[in-house]
């Protein structure tokens, strides 16, 4: 194929279809699909749903390419079982349905932190034109016009000169939706598209997806919240026990309810400069606190004179909107980050000068960022169980022999969560959401003071985010002090009644909310 022709947008070949015909997928021992029948047809849009590590991001990788089915048996034709189809309902070689192909998810956000590479926000979408991971060649006037386009569309304006690397999680996010919407693929696959993104952009994702949709592409998008599924999807299927189960043209096919509804938090909409909060835990003693607070990121002001005091058994929830600076605030509190020259983080038995890893192993810590070193091979996490037992020490990996008591308490604490037959897998081999419960269980196995918990529900399904919002009830009756950044109200635990908001490099609390189920 010819530069000129790679080069048009894959709309002008029209939208693809996918045909799975008793496909199979085994990844070492593990059989993740199992004679799965689904056929896609060209131009559909589709929700995909299912529980945590049930196969859907597998699915997505079968049909962007990335995977292969698993031969079993005598198979009818090369393809084992999965093909391609075009709008006359032809198959399409593999070859070439590759380059018309998107896949946008969390595996392929991470990557570019694995591999370091920060590259500009105009650059990252631009790829989008040759499907690329990195920039090829200086793009064409129109195609620099249509990435201003997509820079407008998904908000991105602000960024427009930052690094990627350089963004919050949900920032970058939304710049890869960006590269996808320029890209304009025969095929989009959507995994989970709406994590890390708060209730403003989540709109503003869903209003340039029905831009998208206007275009004869077929759309495959997967989700675990009912709320998050963009109008114009009329085709649903689940995926359970290795199989996908389709639902009705138009019909709803809910995941499975959980025993125990998630609670819903009533915060206090009136807000007030930090420096004005009188609390009603003042008697208690003082567990971290922050004077005079200046944050930076990649050298650009994120919060600016922050004070700050949290007391022990005060549960505080952080709000603002993607990029106000809630990820780096909980750094610091975790100490992988430091205020910049000035300002004091106090920490109670901690006098300046202790080693920062002692005051680590009190604390619980979960974030998108420590699950994208946890999938870095470098860093040597090793299994879950391993993973688990490094929160001993605050490490990820281990450099000691564990104690047969220390293997116990993170067998208990996988068990938490029903990881225990996932103790000897690897995060590779693991869903994201599987992934992210075995973290908490690793914050968790020390029985912290202060658990630190940046987006904890990600990628959850309904009955993951239900047993882990028990647990961390279960952790501040026992006197852990909670620590929790959210997007969604219905995140936040029912002991939770301190609310701090960052808004313009400025923090503002609440009165103290009355939580109610």
């Amino acid at each position: 194929m010819s530069e000129a022709v790679s080069r048009q947008p894959a709309a002008c070949y029209g939208a693809l279809g996918v045909r799975f015909d008793g496909v199979h997928l085994t990844l070492g021992e593990n059989h993740i699909l199992r004679r799965v029948r689904w056929e896609i047809r060209p131009g559909e849009r589709w929700v995909l749903a299912g529980g945590n590590g049930v196969g859907k991001t597998q699915l997505c990788k079968l049909m962007a390419g990335e995977r292969w089915p698993t031969p079993v048996g005598k198979r009818r034709g090369a393809g084992d079982g999965l093909s391609w189809l075009d709008a006359s309902g032809n198959e399409v070689d593999a070859v070439d349905v590759l380059p018309r192909v998107l896949h946008v998810s969390g595996e392929h956000q991470d990557r570019y932190a694995r591999r370091d590479w920060n590259l500009r926000l105009r650059e990252v979408i631009g790829t989008g034109f040759d499907r690329t991971d990195i920039p090829l060649r200086k793009l064409t006037r129109a195609e620099s016009a249509e990435v201003t386009q997509a820079v407008a569309l998904f908000a991105l304006k602000k960024l427009e000169r930052r690094g990627f690397l350089e963004l919050s999680y949900g920032e970058r996010r939304r710049v890869l939706l960006a590269r996808a919407w320029v890209a304009k693929p025969a095929l989009l696959l959507l995994d989970e598209p709406f994590n890390g993104l708060d209730g403003a952009h989540r709109r503003a994702v869903q209003a340039a997806l029905r831009v998208l949709l206007k275009w004869r592409c077929t759309v495959v998008l997967t989700t675990h919240r009912d709320e998050e599924m963009p109008a114009g999807f009329t085709r649903r299927a689940r995926v359970e026990r290795g199989r996908v189960i389709v639902g009705p043209v138009g019909g709803r096919l809910l995941p499975t309810v959980a025993s125990k509804l998630t609670p819903t938090v009533r915060v206090a909409s009136k807000l007030a400069p930090i420096s004005k909060l009188v609390t009603s835990h003042k008697l208690a003693p003082v567990l971290i606190e922050l004077r005079n607070v200046d944050i930076y990121r990649e050298w650009r002001p994120v919060l600016r004179g922050l004070d700050w005091t949290i007391r022990r058994g005060e549960h505080w929830v952080v709000k603002g909107a993607t990029g106000s600076g809630k990820s780096t605030l909980l750094q610091m509190l975790h100490g992988s980050r430091w205020p910049a020259l000035g300002g004091e983080v106090r920490r109670a038995r901690f006098p300046q000068g202790t080693a920062i890893e002692l005051w680590k192993r009190r604390c619980g810590y979960v974030s998108p960022e420590l699950q994208t070193l946890a999938v870095d091979d470098a860093m040597g996490a090793g299994s879950l169980l391993d993973l688990v037992i490094g929160g001993w020490c605050g490490s990820l990996g281990l450099d000691w022999k564990p104690s047969a008591s220390e293997k116990r308490r993170a067998l208990e604490a996988l068990d938490r969560f029903g990881l225990v037959p996932l103790a000897e897998r690897y995060p590779r081999e693991v869903s994201y959401g599987q992934l992210r419960l075995a973290l908490l269980a690793r914050a968790l196995v020390r029985n912290p003071e202060l658990l630190l918990l940046d987006e904890p529900f990600t990628g959850l399904d309904r009955a993951a985010r239900a047993r882990m919002l028990e647990e961390m009830e279960r952790r501040a009756a026992a006197g852990t002090t909670l620590v929790v950044a959210v997007h969604h109200t219905t995140d936040i635990p029912s002991v939770v009644q301190r609310e701090l908001v960052l808004r313009g490099g400025q923090a503002h609390v609440g009165s103290p909310a009355l939580a109610h189920r």
